[in-house]
């Protein structure tokens, strides 16, 4: 379920209506004042105008007319009456009642079809709210028929009251006092909270999976409804009942999730409350490949795919920025074959430096006695040797000050090479 917040705080419901006063109020018309104003035949466009509201003929065809005197009747072709609320009014109902034992209309093509009706003393108009309203279209017009025609009652929709809430909702203003009475009917509810707010996930979350953010907040007040952004001062407007997860994060990041609770009958909407960061990291890696003799992929000994795409490693011999969860395919070179593979993870900080034939894999700030000592590079072809670095060849290592010593610490741009 997703919700558009365009107000943040809902803590007051306010419902208006207004009074019998100058507005609303109904009218009802008695025909034979009618009758008596237009001398029992209303001309077309000749209109009978009272409590503000207007009456009149409109012929459709030619030939028809409208009598209005012991009955309403309208004869001899087309033609509608036509009724126009008082302005800024509207009319929600219009009744014309007699007491003949029949009558029958065609208002507005609803209720009383095309014939007789025995037993019908009224013809009534009900539908929405209309300014104006004519007793059958006026493209396919009907005769109008009612026996003894005593009263016409006309009904009005209430007119709305403009207030304007300010930003927290708690305070609400009459913009303009209207010319009648008022009526304010105001329904309190509190705001929904929370049994358990939603906390921080814990452990890794990575870009594009399916981890979620948060633990799921509770309430028996309503619903929990969640939002993520980028900003630790602007909540987003879009927010979902559904726990939000990393599935649409394509960035590692810093993120912030929003929440708030959705009231249900007896509740209102809660402020918009958080956020609460989450970091998501990145879900590529480095793959650092090492070879345990001069047999290396560098040297084409092997090729490496990721997924079908054929990978070029670089001068460090790793792979960068390999998505999680990719394919990684080693193919020994033809007369070659693996001895052992094995895969370690969070090994990828190693740094590597290559000499002739020779590569040595350290960390930051290693000395070569100490790089010596990892598995990576048992059988790299080089070895400490009375406190100097030797081939096992028993060649030297130099760099541009000289021999090289077990206790320095590696540094590519010294530009070591193997003496002769």
């Amino acid at each position: 379920m997703i919700h558009n917040i365009s107000r943040f705080l809902m803590t007051l419901v306010a419902l208006f209506a207004m009074t019998a006063g100058a507005w609303a109020q109904d009218v009802t018309w008695n025909v034979s004042d009618i009758s008596t104003a237009v001398g029992g035949n209303m001309g077309e466009n000749e209109p009978y105008t009272k409590d503000g509201i207007t009456m009149k003929f409109v012929k459709i065809e030619v030939g028809g007319s409208c009598t209005i005197g012991q009955n309403i009747e309208i004869w001899g072709g087309g033609g509608v009456l036509e009724f126009t609320a008082p302005e800024g009014m509207k009319f929600t109902k219009i009744v014309i009642n007699g007491s003949g034992s029949q009558s029958f209309g065609y208002w507005n093509k609803v209720k009383y079809g095309d014939g007789y009706q025995d037993g019908v003393y009224s013809l009534t108009w009900e539908d929405e709210p209309a300014e104006v309203v004519t007793t059958s279209s006026t493209t396919d017009s009907w005769d109008l028929s009612v026996s003894n025609a005593s009263t016409i009652e006309f009904y009005f929709a209430e007119e709305g009251i403009d207030l304007t809430p300010d930003a927290t909702r708690k305070v609400w203003t009459l913009d303009a006092m209207p010319a009648g009475d008022v009526e304010l009917q105001v329904e309190y509810a509190p705001a929904a909270t929370a049994t358990a707010a939603p906390t921080a996930a814990t452990g890794d979350i990575f870009a594009g999976s399916t981890a979620a953010l948060v633990t799921a907040g509770t309430t028996t007040e309503g619903t929990m409804m969640y939002a993520v952004g980028t900003s630790a001062t602007e909540a987003p407007n879009t927010f979902s009942s559904d726990v939000p997860t990393a599935a649409s994060l394509t960035e590692p990041g810093t993120y912030y999730v929003w929440y708030y609770i959705m009231g249900g009958t007896e509740y209102n909407d809660s402020e918009i409350l958080g956020p609460i960061e989450v970091t998501v990291k990145s879900d590529k890696f480095d793959i650092q490949f090492n070879a345990a003799n001069a047999n290396t992929i560098q040297a084409g000994k092997a090729t490496v795919k990721v997924g079908d795409a054929a990978k070029t490693l670089d001068e460090e011999g790793q792979l960068k920025q390999v998505k999680m969860g990719s394919k990684v395919t080693l193919t020994a070179a033809n007369g070659y074959k693996f001895r052992k593979v094995e895969a370690t993870k969070g090994i990828s900080t190693l740094k590597s430096v290559k000499i002739g034939n020779y590569t040595v894999y350290y960390a930051e700030g290693e000395t070569w006695y100490q790089a010596f000592w990892r598995d990576e590079n048992n059988n790299c072809g080089l070895e400490t040797s009375v406190g100097r670095v030797f081939t096992y060849g028993n060649k030297s290592l130099r760099d541009s000050g000289g021999d090289v010593y077990a206790d320095a610490v590696i540094n590519p741009s010294k530009g070591y090479y193997i003496a002769d």
